[in-house]
């Protein structure tokens, strides 16, 4: 069966995937700040470590196989949709036994132990879903995303706001949203589901052909399992405090590096599919532009930013600057990886050594970030200390994979990164001086107060960052005509 396509260019797609994309993190931005203020920094150590770092553990049998599940299923193979969904039942449960693991090695009592893995288990087997919609159905995708968060965000107000829920009521939030948006995902994928000859047996025929080719998916998955490593190692380092300093400096990056890492995605199946390579590299510059801006302000606004996280970690602001250097660079990273997977196309056969390559490349810049992060946080005393040479270790980490991902490119390829290699310097620095303009320097207690302070001067800075880039970029220029236009860059 051919992949059904979308008559908008990637860059329309891309455009459209991320604002819907945005849109879902932005309506969980509020549970986001209700967990990282009501939860003490223990439990919220503890719930970012389950959902952040243990479902990438808990998801590598998603990733060993679903590598193969997306790249099978937006090239039109029989059968894919659902062996994927088998694969996506399976990694199901073992994220479930994995979560309840972990939570007793946390040391949490017996029902919150359940909770997680109730809430694991039921997020990895819609990560499976969800991957396969990315594929057969790229336009659902971010408002599978969507339906998501907005459920997920509307549970922690109730469960953990309102009703004072605590650890407990945040796990159940998630639990309760991914189940929900993963019956909503197999019901988009039933239209999709072949009936093979073999029944049961031609999909578990087409998971092992993907198991012959784990050597090509396994770098990759274990890249991320690797980097789930860095709170194992922050534990017995830093503490608790330092865990939980981390992923609040890191909050405001990860809905931009989430939101384009999940749309840029569609450039792989768009380059599979015999899209131009120049159009991918076109929509590379343009996710540029909105990450430069985030990363420019917090620059500037480092004390702030924590204020209206949480002005308990006010502290952290020497990380946070680090943290958003490394964020830019780490959308740049993610977009790269997904413009290179899809210039290598074909079967597990023909695709496999390159596949390989590409994530050994990736599976570097990991090594290298839970290897710097171990050699450095013994060397520092206090948490503040603690928490910006871990985010020291992100950023050298995040240099090292895109100058590893642009010696992999194809000369081709290489060539045009190169050509766009300014207008990526340029961006930030325009985002910088922008926000240094209007800098401000409100330090209020309450979430609102801190908010209206901020509100004019991110306007004004994101208005003047535009219209400096509007003034002086033809890209920016075109690509705005050409996306409202709908036409390819």
């Amino acid at each position: 069966m051919p992949r059904r396509g979308t008559r908008l260019g990637p860059a329309a797609v891309v455009a459209f995937r991320a604002a819907v994309t945005l849109a879902a993190l932005l309506a969980s931005a509020a549970a986001s700040l209700v967990l990282v203020r009501r939860l003490d920094p223990a439990s919220y150590a503890a719930f970012q470590t389950l959902t952040r770092r243990v479902s990438l553990v808990a998801g590598f049998f998603i990733g060993v196989f679903g590598f193969w599940a997306y790249r099978y299923t937006a090239q039109g193979v029989e059968g894919a949709v659902g062996a994927g969904v088998l694969v996506a039942a399976l990694a199901g449960v073992i994220a479930s036994a994995a979560g309840f693991a972990v939570a007793g090695w946390l040391g949490l009592g017996l029902p919150a132990s359940l909770l997680a893995s109730a809430a694991l288990g039921a997020f990895t087997a819609y990560q499976g879903l969800l991957n396969l919609v990315n594929a057969a159905r790229p336009l659902r995708h971010p408002v599978l995303q969507l339906f998501y968060r907005v459920f997920y965000s509307l549970c922690v107000i109730l469960l953990v706001y309102y009703l004072g829920g605590g650890l407990a009521g945040a796990l159940a939030s998630v639990a309760l949203s991914a189940s929900a948006a993963a019956v909503l995902a197999a019901r988009w994928l039933r239209g999709r589901l072949e009936r093979l000859r073999g029944g049961l047996r031609g999909y578990l025929a087409l998971v092992r052909e993907w198991a012959k080719g784990s050597s090509a998916s396994l770098p990759s998955s274990l890249a991320r399992l690797v980097n789930a490593l860095d709170v194992a190692i922050a534990y017995p380092l830093g503490g608790g405090l330092v865990v939980a300093a981390y992923f609040a400096v890191r909050a405001p990056f990860t809905l931009a590096v989430e939101a384009v890492a999940a749309a840029s995605v569609y450039l792989t199946g768009f380059l599979l599919g015999g899209g131009r390579v120049e159009s991918a590299v076109g929509t590379l510059r343009l996710t540029l532009i909105p990450a430069a801006f985030i990363s420019g302000y917090a620059l500037a606004n480092a004390g702030p930013v924590l204020y209206l996280l949480n002005p308990g970690y006010s502290w952290a602001s020497r990380a946070l600057r680090l943290t958003a250097a490394a964020a830019y660079l780490d959308v740049l990273s993610k977009v790269l990886l997904n413009i290179l997977g899809g210039t290598v196309g074909g079967r597990v056969r023909e695709s496999m050594g390159e596949l390989r390559a590409l994530g050994l490349t990736a599976l570097a810049g990991t090594t290298a970030y839970v290897s710097l992060e171990a050699l450095l946080l013994p060397l520092a005393e206090t948490p503040e200390l603690k928490a910006t040479l871990w985010a020291l270790a992100y950023l050298a980490a995040t240099l090292l994979l895109n100058a590893l991902l642009l010696a992999r490119a194809p000369p081709s390829l290489r060539a045009l990164l190169k050509g766009n290699a300014g207008a990526a310097a340029l961006y930030p620095a325009v985002a910088l001086a922008a926000s240094e303009a209007f800098r401000t320097s409100a330090s209020y207690p309450r979430f609102w107060s801190q908010l209206e302070a901020m509100l004019p001067g991110f306007t004004a800075s994101l208005a003047l960052y535009l219209g400096i880039l509007a003034l002086i970029d033809p890209f920016t220029r075109r690509a705005a005509r050409r996306i409202l236009g709908l036409r390819p860059l």
